[in-house]
C-alpha cells in the first residue's frame, strides 16, 4: 500500500482480527471500505467476495488492480474459481496468485497440511521472507521443499526489512495465472497433492 506508486490499487482483506491502516495514509472511512490518500482503497470482505468485488468494480473511481489478501488459513481453489468460474471472469483478467513462505519458520512437515500444500501449488510467485534470519545452506533446503511440491515455482527472497523494495512488476501484471490448472477436479487435485508429497 506504500508502495503504489501511483496506481489505484484494491485490496479485499479477508483476515482474521483488525486490519491495520496507517494513519497518514487514510482519507475515510465506512463499515466496509477504507480510502486512502495515494489513491488506493482497503476493503474487508465480510460475507461474500463477488459482492465485494461487485462493490470496487461499480464505484465511478476505476481501480488499476484488485487484490485480494486471504486469511493464511485460506484453501486458495475455491477463491481463484471465483474469477474463472463465474460471471466475474467476464469483468476481471485473473493474473497470478502469490504466496508467502516464512522461511524461518518452513518445514516439510507443514507440506503434509492440505492448507499449505494447496496454497504452495496454486501460488504463481511465492515470496521467500525473512531470508535474513536463516543461514544460506537453509535457503537451500527450503527452496528445494518448495521445488520439489512445485517444481516452476518462481521464488523472489526478501526480507523483513526490504520486502516493500520489490519491484511492483515483480508481483503485478505478470500474467501466470493457469486456468486450466485451477479448474482441476477435487479429485484430480487429491491425486496431485498425494503424488506431491510423496515426494518430500
Amino acid at each position: 500500500m506504500n508502495n503504489a506508486q501511483g496506481l489505484k490499487v484494491a485490496v479485499l482483506v479477508n483476515e482474521f482480527g483488525d486490519i491495520n491502516i496507517d494513519t497518514q495514509l487514510l482519507v475515510s472511512a465506512d463499515q466496509t471500505m477504507v480510502e486512502l490518500s495515494n489513491g488506493c482503497i482497503c476493503c474487508t470482505i465480510n460475507e461474500s467476495l463477488v459482492d465485494a468485488v461487485y462493490e470496487v468494480l461499480e464505484r465511478e473511481d476505476r481501480m488499476d488492480y484488485l487484490v485480494i489478501e486471504t486469511t493464511g488459513l485460506a484453501d486458495p481453489l475455491p477463491i481463484m474459481m471465483t474469477f474463472v468460474g463465474t460471471e466475474l471472469k467476464n469483468l476481471t483478467r485473473l493474473d497470478s496468485v502469490l504466496g508467502v513462505v516464512d522461511a524461518e519458520t518452513f518445514g516439510p512437515k507443514l507440506l503434509l497440511h492440505p492448507v499449505y500444500s494447496n496454497q504452495l501449488i496454486y501460488s504463481d510467485v511465492i515470496l521467500l521472507n525473512k531470508t535474513d534470519l536463516v543461514s544460506a545452506d537453509t535457503l537451500a533446503v527450503v527452496e528445494r521443499d518448495i521445488h520439489l511440491l512445485k517444481s516452476g515455482a518462481r521464488i523472489l527472497s526478501c526480507s523483513l526489512d526490504s520486502s516493500s523494495d520489490l519491484p511492483l512488476s515483480a508481483i503485478l501484471d505478470v500474467g501466470l495465472a493457469d486456468v486450466e490448472t485451477y479448474a482441476l477436479s477435487e479429485r484430480e487435485l487429491s491425486n496431485h497433492l498425494v503424488q506431491r508429497q510423496s515426494l518430500i
